[in-house]
C-alpha cells in the first residue's frame, strides 16, 4: 500500500511538473518577462511616486495578458507550428497539451490580466 502511494505521488508531481513546463512554453515566459520588464521600466520613467501595489498589479497583469496572447497565437498557428522544425516541439503541435486545455488557459490568463489591470 505504501509503494502504491509513493508511485501515485511521483506520478502526480511529475504530471504537475510537465504541465508547468508546458505552460511556461505556451506563455513564452522569456518574451512575457521582457514585456513586463519594459512595462516596469516605463512605469519608473513616468511615475512621480512609486506605488509598489501598482507595480505588482502591472507585473502580474502584464504577464497574464502577454501569456494569453501567446497562448491564443499558438492555438491559431498550431498547424503551421507542427510543420516547422523550430516550432514542432511546442506543447500544442506535439500534443503534450490539448487545444481545449489551451483555450481554457488562454481565457483564464485573459481574465486574470483584465482583473489585475482594473483593480
Amino acid at each position: 500500500m505504501i509503494n502504491t502511494q509513493i508511485k501515485q505521488s511521483k506520478t502526480i508531481s511529475f504530471s504537475f511538473l510537465s504541465f508547468f513546463i508546458n505552460l511556461m512554453q505556451l506563455t513564452k515566459i522569456r518574451l512575457s518577462f521582457s514585456i513586463v520588464f519594459s512595462s516596469i521600466a516605463g512605469y519608473f520613467l513616468g511615475a512621480e511616486n512609486i506605488n509598489f501595489l501598482t507595480l505588482f498589479l502591472l507585473s502580474i497583469g502584464g504577464y497574464s495578458m502577454a501569456g494569453a496572447s501567446s497562448i491564443f497565437n499558438q492555438l491559431i498557428e498550431r498547424g503551421k507550428d507542427g510543420l516547422m522544425n523550430r516550432t514542432k516541439n511546442r506543447p500544442l503541435p506535439s500534443n503534450r497539451m490539448s487545444n481545449s486545455t489551451a483555450i481554457i488557459l488562454g481565457i483564464i490568463f485573459s481574465l486574470l490580466g483584465t482583473f489585475f489591470f482594473t483593480v
